[in-house]
């Protein structure tokens, strides 16, 4: 056992102490590491209850409440943790359908389950499209970047695999996949040969995946930004539409046309909220499964719903 008269045992404390905390507040606002540096510091504790004396306590006294440290900050760690996390989501999906209204029916409530449960959020989705006229006239070509933030809003780094996907009888040409963020080593440019590497074709779908980025919580990634961007063309006729669907709970959708040839006019549905020139924007949310449709009409033919 230490002598509780040695000094520089108290300073090493100190000192580990002041360490303890600084990192804390480093980590703070992250709950899953705050937590395991709270279990850490607590094991130490116990530990060190066990080989000191403490002046004015009896020895049994502090060795009881080391013990005692050391196995609560394992429980801490192993069984409570999961349990109250197990707990916590069983009672979250039995509670749901009182929180969102007991009287819907249960189709209706399945599926705010599922959005309940979700764990990305798309915000500032932006779809840009430049119409081109091709040589003989009978078909316009739409180049189209779409661009979209993704949010982590669950507590812990998640990795995150932005895709798209094509049925393989269609007109399209990908041309590039790619993210910017500001982490080290995330950030990404694909094109020709390497994205080619990283499409691949099943059940007449062709799908082509970016790199995989790993997601902090939405709390600790204020004032950073995980943008992902793709870009493709498709050829149609001078009359015809472009679906874009999603597979994520998005908000803050925007359409803009920025080059179109003379004569051509675009249809946009759902209705947006906000119509300017050659823009659309939606304020509501776009839940998986749904879509936008804009439809493009050449020399006043009529809209094909």
């Amino acid at each position: 056992m230490v002598a509780s008269s040695n000094p520089y045992y108290y300073v090493l404390a100190l000192a580990a102490f002041v360490a303890f905390v600084l990192v804390w507040l480093f980590y703070r606002k992250s709950a899953i590491v705050s937590f395991y540096l709270s279990v850490g510091f607590f094991i130490a504790l116990g530990i060190d209850l066990l080989y000191i004396q403490v002046p004015y306590l009896k020895e049994d006294f502090t060795r009881a409440l080391g013990h005692a440290f050391i196995i609560a900050a394992i429980l801490a760690a192993t069984v409570d943790h999961y349990v109250k996390e197990r707990v916590l989501r069983e009672v979250s999906l039995d509670v749901s359908k009182y929180l969102v209204g007991y009287r819907l029916p249960e189709e209706v409530q399945d599926r705010i389950r599922e959005l309940m449960q979700s764990k990305w959020i798309r915000r500032k989705f932006e779809i840009r499209i430049a119409f081109a006229e091709l040589s003989n006239g009978k078909k316009i070509k739409a180049d189209i970047r779409i661009s979209e933030e993704i949010q982590n809003i669950t507590s812990e780094h998640l990795p995150y695999q932005d895709k798209i996907a094509f049925e393989k009888h269609e007109p399209v040409k990908l041309l590039e996949l790619k993210c910017d963020c500001d982490e080290e080593g995330y950030a990404y440019h694909l094109e020709g040969e390497c994205l080619q590497k990283m499409t691949t074709e099943s059940a007449g779908l062709i799908t082509s995946k970016g790199k995989e980025v790993k997601i902090p919580p939405a709390a600790q990634s204020i004032g950073r930004s995980y943008r992902f961007g793709v870009r493709y063309e498709v050829i149609q006729p001078t009359t015809f539409s472009e679906f874009i669907s999603f597979n994520t709970p998005t908000i803050g959708v925007s359409v803009e046309i920025t080059d179109a040839p003379q004569g051509c006019q675009f249809h946009l549905t759902p209705v947006a909220d906000r119509v300017s020139h050659r823009r659309w924007e939606y304020k509501r949310l776009f839940a998986p499964g749904e879509h936008v449709r804009i439809i493009w009409v050449r020399d006043g033919n009529q809209v094909k719903k």
